[in-house]
């Protein structure tokens, strides 16, 4: 298998005390493991219909997308 391009987009995002207590606040909240990501390049600003669109793409592929500026 090859190197996968969108690595380069997208590493695990460092967390001070502050955020860490934050997000494992919400993951209590909602009983659910969270997964902190950053992203090395400016996400992208969608209308809501593009949102839109990226959303159903996610459902549909059973992924989860992120939409970065070129």
């Amino acid at each position: 298998m090859g190197t996968n391009p969108s690595a380069r987009f997208l590493g695990f995002s460092p967390l001070n005390d502050e955020q860490l207590a934050a997000l494992s606040a919400l993951e209590k909240e909602l009983g659910a493991v969270i997964i902190a990501l950053k992203p090395t390049v400016p996400l992208a600003t969608l209308t809501p219909e593009q949102l839109s669109r990226l959303q159903q793409l996610e459902q549909r592929q059973g992924i989860i997308a992120l939409a970065c500026q070129k």
